[in-house]
């Protein structure tokens, strides 16, 4: 969605919120943009991907790459106990927590820094919440 600049030449700081009335389930995929008076385009931000389940749950995990620490974000519609698992890509458990929630966003920190660099996938799971991401920390 495109938002026309309130002052197009403000040395001030502006505020923009957009809002997505229909996200897909699955992959949604946002990122910021600028279109500067000449026309020229720049990426002002990383690209982020929020997925949806078929609850409304939504949840996302960033940065991506990582230097090591990673954050998980969700928003759930009730409150649920978690499970979050970081295994490695021989299939080796190198990390794992049980987390209880609250209707509403949630954040949890994900400490990789102890670990070599490389692929990890990271899952949050319960007897209805089945989600998992690869993530690469440098």
């Amino acid at each position: 969605e495109r938002v026309k600049s309130r002052d197009a030449n403000s040395a001030e700081l502006l505020m923009y919120a957009v809002s997505n009335e229909n996200p897909t389930i699955g992959h949604n995929y946002y990122r910021l943009q600028q279109k500067d008076i000449d026309g020229k385009i720049q990426t002002v931000s990383e690209t982020i991907d929020l997925f949806r389940d078929n609850q409304g749950n939504i949840f996302s995990l960033s940065p991506n790459p990582s230097h090591g620490l990673i954050y998980f974000q969700a928003q759930f519609s009730t409150p649920v106990d978690l499970r979050l698992q970081v295994v490695d890509m021989q299939g080796k458990l190198v990390q794992q927590k049980s987390i209880r929630t609250e209707a509403g966003h949630f954040q949890q920190q994900i400490d990789l820094q102890s670990l070599p660099n490389g692929l990890y996938t990271i899952s949050i799971r319960n007897n209805t919440i089945q989600w998992s991401q690869t993530v690469t920390k440098q």
